[in-house]
């Protein structure tokens, strides 16, 4: 067992040693830091930004949504009070903050920069625009409306209006992805391309492409619940050229000088449990619990139960190793998009055939022995019942698969599945939204929060 140990890295020294021109900085100064060399290298913007949202979809996103998602518990500190979900405005300065003024901030200054040389950063243009279309979709799926179009202009828009979520949506995501693409088709005489500098693809836009028509796919099925051509459009996009393999997930690596934020968190602090044998606590949650008493062989895969790596109970290193990626989209969460959206469209064969495709894929992507999972899926994953049985089946079988990843919260959101209850000890429904920042509220009068609860108002997606 690893020696459990409090260490005292803070995230401020994690992004000062990273990246190298990019700083955090109050949302109403962002593009406006005086420290701040006035030509940054577009090769040293890139890998700064991908680590800015590593370290907070891998942070406070990962963390908060866990709890709603019931895929770890709330046990000390602040955790108890999230746990019977007490949020309040404080609890999201720091990601709202890390967000604006960290990655979008230099991810749009790479667009800037692309937008005044046309056709000298075609490549970068293109990964930043897929990077910050993955970051707005994700505020926006967190949040509601949020600023963009007047935000990260520093002194000239201190106060940005906020864009609906529909708009984001509908024209904003859109655009961004369609752009990107088209992008990288005139690359040919760009000063610079991605390279090693890419954190996440090394530079190889033909993955990023891939990317980018997987990410149409997953905020097309978002749209479910209110637009009855959503299935059909996340099929288009998956066939238009998503991802092939597990070759082509997106994942930021840590390791070295930079520490997986899951495993910061945990050396660190002690506030939340794992499993029902939680090295400290030992209290379960109804993921690890459910695959627990399934028999599920991921279980082994997920929760460290011997302690090889760090401790009994704990997520394991794939998850929470000190040099373990954060992943942003994959292909077995592709594979989950393409049977929802098969079903809803009438390919009840194709819907079963994807299905089973999704899990083997997370089964290998954990390292599942095959005859385990073809045991596990005889038993578990039948196809039979309704449609929404079936549906139910997709659902939770992508709730499984999707460990620790936000990305389950919006899918409960959505479908109501897994059937979650409330967390013991809590008087209040299951979240559905953040609530908005007190920074926002205190210095932005547009700031779309005068009667936000974290139940109330839905988001638009999810009405």
């Amino acid at each position: 067992m690893k020696k459990i140990q409090i260490k005292t890295r803070t995230i401020v020294l994690f992004f000062a040693a990273l990246s190298l021109g990019s700083c955090k900085k109050d949302f109403l100064d962002v593009n406006d830091n005086p420290n701040l060399p006035e030509e940054v290298p577009v090769n040293i913007i890139l890998p700064a930004a991908q680590a800015s949202l590593a370290y907070d979809f891998g942070g406070d996103i990962a963390r908060f949504n866990a709890i709603m998602a019931q895929n770890v518990t709330g046990v000390g500190r602040q955790f108890i009070g999230y746990n019977s979900y007490v949020f309040t405005e404080e609890d999201f300065n720091n990601l709202w903050n890390n967000m604006y003024a960290g990655n979008m901030s230099d991810l749009y200054k790479i667009m800037e920069k692309a937008k005044a040389t046309p056709g000298a950063y075609d490549g970068y243009d293109g990964v930043a625009k897929i990077i910050m279309a993955y970051s707005l979709g994700t505020m926006t799926d967190l949040f509601g409306d949020v600023p963009y179009t007047e935000a990260f202009k520093g002194n000239a828009s201190l106060t940005p209006k906020y864009q609906t979520q529909q708009e984001i949506y509908e024209t904003i995501l859109p655009e961004l992805l369609n752009s990107a693409i088209a992008d990288f088709a005139n690359t040919g005489d760009d000063f610079v391309l991605p390279g090693g500098d890419d954190k996440i693809y090394g530079g190889d836009l033909a993955k990023w492409t891939s990317l980018a028509n997987g990410l149409k796919a997953r905020f097309a099925i978002h749209l479910t619940k209110i637009n009855p051509g959503a299935a059909q459009a996340a099929l288009d996009a998956i066939n238009a050229g998503g991802l092939a393999s597990m070759d082509d997930d997106a994942q930021f690596g840590f390791g070295g000088t930079y520490q997986n934020p899951w495993y910061q968190y945990i050396d660190q602090r002690a506030d939340i449990s794992y499993s029902s044998i939680d090295y400290y606590y030992g209290v379960g949650c109804f993921l690890s619990d459910t695959m627990e008493a399934s028999g599920d062989p991921r279980y082994g895969a997920v929760i460290d139960t011997g302690g090889t790596y760090y401790a009994p109970g704990f997520p394991s290193a794939l998850y929470m190793g000190d040099d373990a990626p954060v992943y942003f989209f994959t292909y077995f969460e592709q594979k989950f998009i393409e049977a929802e959206a098969k079903l809803l469209t009438g390919d009840d064969a194709g819907a079963e055939i994807s299905l089973h495709e999704a899990v083997t894929a997370n089964m290998e992507k954990l390292g599942v022995d095959s005859a385990d999972n073809a045991t596990y899926q005889t038993a578990n994953v039948v196809w039979t019942g309704t449609t929404q049985d079936k549906l139910n089946l997709i659902m939770f079988q992508k709730y499984v698969a999707n460990y620790l990843q936000p990305e389950s919260w919006t899918d409960w959101r959505r479908t109501g599945q897994p059937n979650l209850q409330p967390n013991a000890g809590s008087t209040s429904p299951i979240p559905r939204r953040y609530i908005y920042p007190t920074n926002e509220r205190l210095y932005n009068p547009n700031a779309s929060n005068a009667s936000t609860t974290m139940l109330t108002p839905r988001l638009w997606w999810d009405n």
